[in-house]
């Protein structure tokens, strides 16, 4: 969900409103996953259909560019979360023939 929060994000875990601002970034990245998969022509809702369009898309070559994007934010500070830092990154870019 992380790649579809185009601007990145920061989170404070010690903030008295990390809930709340945890909630508005999922529901920001929610509509940009589900535009994205309309762009892509799936009309997937439920997480277990998003789940299988995403990684049909994904081993497709079709989040490279989302991906590339979601590093160059973690590289330029703009990505901050309290989560360990094994579990930010896990997706690289998928080549194709």
């Amino acid at each position: 969900m992380k790649l579809f929060l185009a601007e990145g994000f920061v989170l404070d875990g010690k903030s008295p409103q990390y809930r709340d601002d945890v909630l508005e970034l999922g529901a920001t990245a929610e509509k940009e996953l589900l535009s994205f998969l309309r762009e892509h022509e799936s009309n997937a809702r439920g997480a277990q259909n998003v789940l299988k369009s995403m990684r049909k898309l994904y081993k497709a070559g079709h989040l490279n560019a989302l991906v590339r994007r979601y590093n160059q934010l973690q590289a330029a500070d703009r990505i901050g979360e309290p989560a360990p830092a094994h579990t930010t990154n896990l997706l690289g870019e998928i080549f194709t023939p």
